[in-house]
């Protein structure tokens, strides 16, 4: 993966996230300027990770771009102070049991940007097909399409995610009438964190002459954080192993990570 250096931040190419369960949907089409303690003013989806999900290829494009950034190539997910997952089993489980051993996901774009693109799972003639706001809901599968981003913030080295698209993956069980209080929950412990990433980068760099484009850093040591964070720290041999995706033929099928890169 190519990875794009401003003076600022680092960022990554789009790739599509593990898929997930749709937690908080509300500010899909409309931009969050109420919600949570520090409102985000962006639109923004949250999805938890559930157990089983396979996290290996979303950890080692998170690392990717954060050992370029901070220019240390043995830089381990633990060892990062602010990263995009956030551990459900800290929260109130028994009220929100979407939370019991997942990992909490936050991802935003910028109004600018424009609403992000809402997809259905399959292609129609080999282009994607747009699906209204309300087949996203509280519960439902769905596969993430974003960007990694790295940046030291107020001197915290941080790592975020930005949105893309969502692709609806398949139904699930409602969340209910508390998916919005859930959410929240979530909301007020993220969003000033993505207040302090406005402050610092507007959210709206560009890349000129000064930009480098680079694939690797040099060395420097950090000591690792204990708890589950831990977990999600891969291996040299897990992290550059190539992951084969097939694509996707005939009128409707399910899209795979190449077709809906290619399409969109």
């Amino acid at each position: 993966m190519t990875v794009k250096t401003t003076k600022r931040a680092s960022y990554g190419e789009v790739f599509k996230l593990p898929i997930a369960t749709a937690v908080f949907v509300k500010y899909l089409d409309k931009i969050n300027s109420t919600g949570g303690e520090f409102p985000s003013n962006k639109y923004e989806i949250t999805v938890a990770f559930t157990t089983g999900t396979d996290l290996k290829p979303l950890i080692a494009k998170i690392m990717e771009v954060a050992r370029v950034h901070f220019k240390n190539p043995k830089l381990k997910y633990s060892e990062l102070a602010k990263s995009p997952l956030t551990d459900g089993n800290e929260r109130d489980t028994e009220k929100f049991p979407i939370y019991a051993d997942a990992f909490i996901l936050s991802t935003r774009r910028r109004p600018e940007a424009g609403m992000p693109k809402l997809y259905d799972r399959y292609l129609v003639d080999g282009k994607p097909v747009s699906v209204p706001t309300n087949m996203i809901y509280s519960g439902c599968k769905v596969y993430i399409y974003g960007s990694i981003g790295a940046a030291k913030i107020n001197g915290v080295d941080t790592v975020w995610v930005d949105l893309l698209s969502v692709q609806f993956a398949a139904d699930g069980n409602r969340l209910g009438n508390n998916s919005e209080e859930v959410a929240n929950d979530i909301m007020i412990s993220s969003s000033s964190e993505q207040a302090d990433v406005d402050d610092v980068l507007g959210m709206t760099d560009d890349f000129d002459d000064e930009d480098t484009i680079v694939t690797s850093a040099p060395k420097s040591t950090t000591k690792a954080k204990a708890g589950k964070a831990a977990a999600l720290d891969l291996d040299e041999e897990e992290e550059e192993e190539e992951l084969p995706v097939a694509p996707v033929k005939g009128k409707k099928k399910a899209v795979s990570a190449v077709s809906l890169l290619d399409a969109i």
